[in-house]
C-alpha cells in the first residue's frame, strides 16, 4: 500500500501488508511482554522514557 502525503500528493514510503501469522506473532510477543515485565505496573515516566 502506498502512503501519500495528502498536502503534496507526493509518495512517503510503502507499506506491506501483513499475513495472519505475522500478526498473531505480534500479538504473542506483546502479551508476552506485557505480562513477563513490569511495563504495565511500572510508572508512567518509565514509559514515557522509553517511548520518547
Amino acid at each position: 500500500m502506498e502512503v501519500v502525503s495528502p498536502s503534496t500528493e507526493e509518495l512517503i514510503t510503502e507499506v506491506y501488508e501483513a499475513l495472519p501469522e505475522d500478526v498473531e506473532a505480534a500479538v504473542v510477543a506483546a502479551e508476552e511482554a506485557y505480562n513477563n515485565t513490569d511495563w504495565a505496573t511500572g510508572p508512567p515516566t518509565q514509559r514515557m522514557d522509553v517511548l520518547l
